[in-house]
């Protein structure tokens, strides 16, 4: 899905193509931009004029120079492939999969110590019984509480080990993302537009713009999906997507053009 919340980009623009065609969400109406060029002959995006009927609010048109636009995005895609340990330890921070996996390796080490305690209880209970410093009825009381609690924690640990093997396809999506990485590094100054065109469709999922104040803000939300990017490489894995947030705050005077 390249636009959340039922938002669809439009690709717009005719016959000629833009990097970021179906990438631009206006986060203030939740519309996207299509590409246009102008009386000039000079690459733009643009969000028509929109009429919010229920808030009673109507939103310009906002008009985007396309070679500026399309080459902040490019810096950050950039930035991704030239430094992807970067990219990754910053995804791994904000990663639900990655934090999911630490929870669920701190809660297997709980359940574990319970169970080797158990498993000790349980033998030092026949010891005691065969010491005979308690009987028959006691060992047998003893026994079946040590190892109903032996036997339940095993099986929470044996719950939790399927779903860590489940989310040890994070730490394979981060080895690919780096030999996507290092293909990627060596011609990366020498791509075309459309080839850079075709890096972005891959590892960009949208481009959000906000108006704040005298500035406009973009976003550049990457994705983390993992067969995209394995298509792209010998030896594909299975999917693994994940979205990593990019964002600055630029001058609208400097880099946007347009009405707003």
């Amino acid at each position: 899905d390249r636009l959340v919340n039922g938002v669809k980009g439009r690709r717009g623009g005719g016959k000629d193509s833009y990097m970021l065609a179906g990438k631009l969400v206006d986060m203030n109406t939740g519309k996207g931009f299509v590409g246009y060029k102008s009386g000039k002959g000079s690459k733009n995006y643009r969000r028509k004029k929109y009429l919010d009927r229920e808030a009673r609010v109507e939103y310009k048109t906002i008009s985007i120079a396309a070679t500026d636009l399309e080459a902040y995005v490019w810096a950050y895609v950039k930035k991704a492939i030239l430094r992807p340990e970067v990219f990754i330890a910053v995804h791994k921070e904000n990663s639900d999969a990655f934090k999911r996996q630490k929870s669920l390796e701190a809660e297997y080490a709980i359940y574990e110590e319970t169970y080797v305690k158990a498993s000790k209880r349980v033998e030092r209970v026949d010891f005691d019984y065969y010491d005979q410093r308690i009987d028959q009825k006691k060992r047998g009381a003893l026994i079946d509480k040590y190892e109903k609690e032996r036997d339940f924690n095993f099986k929470k640990m044996k719950e939790i080990e399927k779903e860590i093997s489940r989310q040890s396809g994070y730490e394979k999506a981060c080895k690919d993302v780096k030999r996507f990485a290092e293909n990627m590094q060596k011609g990366i100054d020498g791509l075309t537009y459309e080839e850079k065109k075709g890096v972005v469709d891959m590892l960009v999922e949208r481009v959000e713009i906000y108006d704040k104040e005298d500035k406009r803000v973009a976003k550049v939300l990457f994705r983390f999906d993992q067969k995209v990017i394995t298509s792209s490489i010998p030896s594909g894995r299975s999917v693994f997507p994940h979205t990593k947030e990019a964002s600055d705050t630029l001058d609208g005077k400097n880099l946007f053009g347009g009405g707003r």
